[in-house]
């Protein structure tokens, strides 16, 4: 039986892979020296290209299950 509180935690669970793309997308940007500009490109195209393969990979992963 699923209590209350297992059902709380397995909502903080869902928030991960999008937690682990922010770190992602901020250690690659971090590591980067240029121009302030491109890095903000960078991480625009960074977090849209992370998003779509997110997006793919949890669709992908719950139709198996």
């Amino acid at each position: 039986m699923i209590t209350q509180r297992t059902r709380n935690t397995l909502r903080w669970f869902r928030f991960l892979p999008y937690l682990g793309l922010g770190a992602l997308v901020f250690s690659l940007n971090s590591l980067t020296v240029g121009n302030y500009w491109i890095k903000g490109y960078f991480v625009l195209l960074e977090a849209q290209i992370g998003l779509v393969i997110l997006y793919w990979m949890l669709a992908h992963l719950k139709d198996k299950n």
